[in-house]
């Protein structure tokens, strides 16, 4: 069975930390480079893959995407990422 990978995308110094939790991490800088960052782990069939709402892309099509709040955002619903991931894995899981 292939081992199913996490990645995160977004600013450098939140990588540093997300790589600590298990993450495959990819540094990028702007929306652009976010978006041709996950074109290609779309390509490689991440399983999930959170971005960072500082750089994440206004047009994000893909089912497997989590954005998570960022520096520029102050998310008021305390269970918001638990609502993003199950949103993301298309159910209910306990988390």
């Amino acid at each position: 069975m292939k081992e199913k990978r996490i990645a995160f995308v977004g600013p450098k110094e939140y990588a540093k930390v997300m790589r600590f939790a298990g993450f495959e991490c990819f540094g990028v800088l702007s929306e652009d480079e976010a978006k041709e960052t996950i074109k290609n782990l779309e390509e490689e069939n991440y399983a999930l893959i959170f971005v960072s709402q500082d750089v994440c892309p206004k047009e994000v099509a893909m089912d497997r995407i989590v954005v998570l709040p960022g520096v520029s955002k102050k998310e008021e619903d305390s269970d918001y990422l638990k609502k993003e991931i199950n949103k993301a894995l298309g159910g209910d899981y306990d988390i």
